[in-house]
């Protein structure tokens, strides 16, 4: 959502519910999502009414003097949500829900590690855990309550859901979301081998990544030409694309485009890939920015690429589950398990986590036309193409290749080609 576009909160509830429940965060019976206005009149979801058709007017208001205004009752959470508000004046807005894997860690007793990815940091390094109450009880809201006065902003319920808080309604969303795809990350992760946390220097090193590398376009009052547009308007196909086949997230997903020899197209800081727009990517044009625009943290490497591969037209960062969980055990992706995939991709390279930020030629003398395919680690798959599809192509056999291999696990494991197999795919005259 637009944070400079007025949004009215009933549409605000229905729009992150709706993602919610198509993305299968939550069933029809269960989740529920508030936010303060500014009079302080707390706007939320229904009680017993479908959460896959819920409409901006099914939208309760309950006013501070408890009166509730509305076609229906408030969700049977509500004591939830108030005592959470009373207790941090901080949180405007929260999201609770049934996420599977979420839910996984619930009943486990367990909550995810907030440091096997650098955007689960990011949005979720307070993960509380919550003893078992009656769902709606008082006891409930005030064990919840108690997580968030301890300074925890995302919280696993035992045998129950998730609970996220946030200043906006999009902070909320994007912890909830975040913190529900670490989940699923870290479960395929386990799968194939011992996940391994960032040290406090990486975190850092996320977290004070340099900002000022780029400098600043002189401001124009033209528009922008038809060439960045239409670059802007593919990036945010591809984007939403690739959000609807499990290849990015609300909070995860880069894509660059080159606009000339010395210019690329690439995502602002922050984007939200769940509404993404042609204004949500910037102008990097000879080392400078386009003013009041902060681009992605993943924009230097971009440029370093750029630079030195000139045939190179568009460059994806994902973190797709299954890439991810191979990149959180510092485990390579053997493309030798498949023949098109070693055909399209060859063998795909294992970085260290500070390739992208302070290693770049560990990036730039591994990642080329011929192979497209880089895994950081801890932080998924990085791919090029001479064009915004064959970018997105190589994306999704990495990704389809990491998922057969961590499916194969209960299965025994996979048996990668012979020698002989591998020499004839790329060597036309074995037979």
């Amino acid at each position: 959502m637009n944070p400079n576009t007025y949004i009215h909160p009933r549409e605000q509830l229905a729009i992150s519910m709706s993602w919610i429940y198509r993305h299968h965060l939550t069933n029809a019976a269960s989740g529920n999502i508030s936010c303060l206005d500014e009079n302080g009149d707390m706007w939320i979801t229904p009680a017993d009414v479908d959460k896959g058709s819920l409409l901006p007017r099914d939208m309760v208001c309950v006013q501070a003097d408890g009166s509730c205004i509305g076609r229906y009752q408030p969700s049977s959470e509500y004591p939830l949500h108030r005592a959470i508000y009373d207790a941090r004046p901080d949180i405007r807005a929260i999201v609770h829900a049934h996420p599977p894997c979420g839910v996984a860690f619930s009943v486990a007793k367990r909550t995810p590690s907030g440091r096997l990815f650098p955007q689960t940091f990011r949005c979720s390094r307070n993960i509380g855990f919550a003893p078992y109450a009656k769902p709606g009880s008082e006891k409930l809201a005030t064990a919840v309550a108690e997580k968030f006065i301890a300074g925890c902003d995302s919280i696993i319920l035992e045998s129950h859901g998730i609970c996220c808080g946030g200043a906006t309604l999009n902070e909320a969303f994007f912890r909830f979301d975040t913190l529900e795809f670490s989940a699923r990350a870290e479960i395929r992760a386990a799968m194939i081998g011992k996940p391994h946390e960032l040290t406090n220097e990486q975190l850092l090193l996320d977290r004070t990544r340099p900002r000022g590398f780029f400098g600043v376009l002189a401001p124009t009052t033209h528009a922008k030409p038809p060439h960045v547009i239409n670059g802007a308007e593919s990036i945010c196909t591809y984007l939403k694309r690739g959000i609807d086949h499990g290849l990015f997230s609300a909070t995860t997903g880069i894509i660059s485009l080159r606009l000339g020899p010395d210019s690329f197209l690439i995502n602002k800081q922050n984007a939200d890939r769940s509404q993404i727009r042609p204004s949500d990517f910037t102008v990097i044009n000879k080392g400078c920015v386009e003013q009041g625009c902060l681009p992605s943290h993943m924009a230097m490497i971009h440029d370093a690429i750029y630079k030195s591969h000139p045939d190179i037209s568009c460059i994806i960062n994902a973190s797709p589950l299954y890439c991810l969980a191979h990149s959180i055990c510092h485990r390579p992706i053997d493309t030798k398990v498949l023949p098109e995939s070693y055909q399209h991709l060859h063998d795909v390279p294992l970085v260290p986590y500070e390739a992208p930020y302070r290693r770049h030629e560990l990036i730039v003398d591994k990642i080329s036309l011929e192979n497209p395919a880089v895994e950081i680690c801890n932080n998924g798959i990085m791919t090029v193409g001479r064009g915004i599809g064959d970018a997105y192509r190589s994306l999704e056999t990495v990704e389809s290749t990491a998922m057969a291999i961590v499916s194969s696990t209960p299965l025994g494991g996979y048996v990668p080609l012979p020698p002989s197999q591998i020499a004839e795919l790329v060597d036309p005259e074995i037979t």
